[in-house]
């Protein structure tokens, strides 16, 4: 009897530390090798589960999810398959792939005691893309070396962290920082002071230098933007105007001092010389979509239409592979029949997110930080990758699957490991 016990007890610490394994990886995604590894242990973790319980219950879908994503992935998929091209729905293919996840985290993470298994892997993610991210700051701050540093950079005083582009390191910190600014709310309001509450201090204070330090617009704006209109969510649902007020505000301010940082100094990246052909770009795609309404021109075949065909004599930037809006890439790349499957995906997503807080959850904290996370990639996604970048659109499902497992939880705070 005591070994049977021991071993449940392996087992269940077991689930711990592969998903801290998962969130600490596909936080960041820097290594391929370590995103597989983790999800299959998780998988092969599930198909243990389900061999000893058969407990296929833990699969399931609000309604609103399923139809939304499920009818998200199928348009795209479609569309991509009636124009034809095995690259076409290899790429669409890509889509199902990177939402796969979501089902694994709505089985596994049921559990409230699970909660700082992923706080942590959070946290070790943003510590170590933020080795890189710190030191790169550090050479722009001072004048050592800074000439030759500078160059080696591909994209000058952007910082870049163990990332190529900027943009993509941004994109999934806005979508990370708002569990932990909301993790650290909930200890500050638990009174739980205690080591975990010292590490997501840390972590909130460099990911959000880092954040800076990309100058990302795009992730800042999400970022920002996403949080004003959560708060601005919270105070209707409980009926807090004051909160109203402040968001409000808040906003108010915010645009003040992006417009005073515009006119005092154009150099800090605030409009740039190539934001006009962001313009050109969506005129391009929309110009695609016209020719193409029911099903566009297919995910691959979107870079070779745009610059043999629909590229403006004025656009410089000529060799681009999407179209920096991720409404104006699905209606020129699928068509009418993938775009509105994006459009139902993402009121689905509203729908599900405003219909759980307002059953009013012990979890709710954490459909907040999702609605966040969730405001900021659509917003990015406006002006840059959004929900078209693999690793962002994977990330951006696993959190999805922890706010649908977390709405199982009886009481969160109950159960909260210290």
């Amino acid at each position: 009897m005591e070994i049977a016990v021991v071993m449940d007890k392996i087992y269940n610490k077991s689930l711990l530390i592969i998903i801290f394994l998962v969130f600490a990886t596909w936080s960041n995604a820097i290594y391929n090798a370590a995103v597989s590894i983790s999800m299959g242990l998780l998988l092969a973790w599930i198909i243990i589960d389900l061999i000893r319980y058969k407990s296929w219950h833990k699969f399931r879908v609000p309604k609103v999810l399923m139809f939304s994503v499920g009818t998200y992935l199928i348009g795209v998929l479609l569309a991509n398959s009636i124009v034809g091209g095995a690259k076409n729905i290899s790429n669409a293919l890509d889509y199902i792939y990177w939402a796969a996840p979501m089902l694994l985290i709505i089985y596994s993470c049921r559990n409230p005691n699970i909660i700082p298994a992923v706080n942590w892997g959070m946290i070790v993610s943003i510590f170590y893309t933020s080795f890189a991210s710190l030191y790169q700051i550090y050479y722009r701050l001072t004048d050592l070396v800074f000439e030759a540093y500078i160059s080696s950079l591909p994209y000058g005083n952007r910082i870049t962290g163990f990332y190529y582009n900027p943009n993509f390191y941004a994109v999934l910190l806005i979508l990370i920082l708002p569990f932990v600014v909301i993790w650290t709310i909930q200890a500050f309001r638990g009174k739980r002071y205690n080591f975990l509450l010292f590490a997501n201090i840390i972590a909130l204070i460099v990911g959000v230098i880092s954040l800076i330090g990309t100058f990302s617009r795009g992730s800042i704006l999400g970022l920002c933007l996403g949080g004003l209109i959560t708060l601005i969510a919270y105070g209707i649902i409980y009926k807090k105007y004051k909160v109203i007020g402040f968001a409000l505000a808040l906003g108010f301010l915010g645009w003040l001092g992006v417009e005073l940082l515009a006119q005092i100094k154009a150099s800090y990246g605030v409009y740039r010389s190539y934001d006009n052909e962001r313009l050109l770009l969506w005129k391009s795609s929309y110009y695609m979509w016209k020719d193409h309404k029911l099903f566009g021109v297919g995910f691959h075949e979107w870079q070779y239409f745009y610059q043999q065909q629909y590229i403006l004599l004025e656009a410089r930037e000529r060799t681009l592979e999407m179209p920096h809006n991720n409404i104006a890439w699905f209606f020129s790349a699928t068509g009418v029949l993938g775009g509105s499957a994006f459009i139902v995906f993402l009121v689905g997503i509203v729908s599900y997110l405003v219909r759980a807080i307002k059953k009013r959850f012990s979890n709710n904290y954490i459909l907040y930080a999702m609605m966040w996370a969730f405001l900021g990639l659509l917003f990015q996604g406006m002006v840059d990758v959004g929900f078209t970048m693999k690793s962002s659109a994977r990330l951006f499902f696993v959190l999805l699957g922890l706010a649908v497992a977390s709405s199982n939880y009886e009481s969160v705070e109950k159960h909260l490991l210290n």
